[in-house]
């Protein structure tokens, strides 16, 4: 009735990442929110915090579907991204009113037996930052992975 895209699946921390890009440091999510179901540090994982400058984080997945979990703040800005050369799209993770989680569907239905190329590019302002947990992926295989190209 349906297909198993969800029966593999790959949740894959930035933090333990062995080499991140410049502007790109290891933090923690915050510990308030606007809604108690969204209080991130609860059941989220250290996370990568971006500056504005900082530069593209490149990651290569394979797999169906593409998710990028992660935490909105006030001072959170905006991202564009794409995979492969496919057309640019832009992402907000600014949340007016407090804290809460980022969940961002990058990608359907991708060619699961070829690698993709996602990158992510920060637009922040002086003041703001980009705040990314995990890449998720499913579908066999469901690989992520950051390095060097």
């Amino acid at each position: 009735m349906h297909a198993d895209t969800y029966v593999s699946v790959k949740r894959f921390p930035l933090a333990f990442s062995p080499k991140l890009p410049d502007g790109w440091r290891v933090g923690k999510p915050h510990r308030n929110a606007i809604a108690f179901d969204f209080v991130c540090s609860r059941w989220m994982d250290d996370l990568v915090i971006a500056a504005p400058g900082a530069d593209r984080l490149r990651i290569f997945v394979q797999g169906c579907d593409v998710l990028l979990f992660g935490e909105m703040t006030k001072k959170s800005g905006s991202f564009t991204y794409r995979i492969d050369r496919g057309d640019w799209a832009t992402g907000s993770a600014h949340c007016a009113d407090g804290n809460m989680r980022m969940v961002e569907l990058m990608a359907e239905g991708l060619d699961p037996d070829r690698e993709h190329k996602l990158d992510i590019f920060p637009d922040l302002q002086p003041d703001q930052e980009l705040r990314i947990e995990c890449i998720c992926v499913a579908g066999d295989p469901a690989l992520v992975s950051i390095r060097e190209e």
